[in-house]
This record gives structure tokens, sequence and C-alpha cells, in this order.
């Protein structure tokens, strides 16, 4: 199945409060919604991010982890229910840091869904130098609401 880009409005929303210190985003979906669909997004994070001099702090990569699984979890949800207002939440997120990630360098981070039990979306992600290393990998809880609550 073919990648497609997207254009995620909560995202650029989100990542227009980093600007300047973010200098490229742009985001690729494969599927249509739940298990086989993927997203990927490619991000150049400026200086600015920094927790150490050059390395890009561990929140911002706990950030960019969690709005990658969240669009994937978005695009689950409109699927089903017709708008994305009615998406998932974070309800748990867990990252494991790999390598110093470094600020000014393309880093890719890959999404996938490893389950769906009801309202429970368990999603994977993965956060690479451009054709390098891991730095981060990541796992979250989604929670959908009741259909009661959708409503």
């Amino acid at each position: 199945m073919a990648w497609r880009a997207i254009t995620v409005a909560h995202t650029t929303d989100i990542f227009a409060s980093l600007s300047p210190h973010l200098i490229d985003l742009c985001t690729w979906v494969q599927g249509t919604g739940g298990a086989g669909t993927a997203v990927r997004q490619r991000v150049v994070l400026g200086e600015g991010l920094s927790g150490h001099p050059g390395v890009l702090h561990g929140g911002a990569t706990a950030l960019l982890m969690d709005d990658t699984m969240g669009v994937l979890a978005g695009i689950t949800g409109s699927a089903k229910r017709g708008e994305l207002a009615r998406c998932g939440m974070t309800a748990s997120l867990e990252v494991q840091y790999k390598k110093p990630c470094y600020t000014g360098r393309t880093l890719e981070l890959h999404a996938v869904y490893d389950r769906i039990e009801g309202r429970k979306h368990f999603l994977t992600c993965e956060m690479r130098e451009c054709d390098g290393p891991v730095v981060a990998t990541g796992r979250s809880l989604y929670l959908f609401p009741k259909e009661e609550e959708a409503s």
C-alpha cells in the first residue's frame, strides 16, 4: 500500500508554537485506519529545543512520539466515527531513549498499531535519524470514548 502525504491541523497548531525551532515537518499515512495503518513523520528541529547543547530535550522527543501516535489513533477514530474530534486521548506513554538525538538533523518517526481491544488502542513508535540509528522507541495506550460519550 502506498504512502500518501496528509496535513494534520492539530499537529500544525501544536508545532506552530515551537517556531522558529521547528524547521520542517511532513506527515504521511499508509492505510485507512486500524490494523495495518501506519504514520510517518519527518521533522527537523533547531537548537532552541536542546536539553544539553546540540542534543534534543527528552520532553521534545516524547512530544514528537505522542503526536505521531496520536495522528495514527486519530485516523482510526475518524474512520470509525466519521470525525477526528471523537478520537482517543493518550492514557499512557512510555519512551525508551536509546541514543542522543541531535538538533538540526532530519528525524523520522514511524508509528504502527500493536493491537486494539475495544476502546483501547495500543500503538508503538520508533524515532530515528533519517537513514541512521534508532534514537528512541515508544509505546502508548489511546483510550477512545464510550459510544454514548462520543455522541
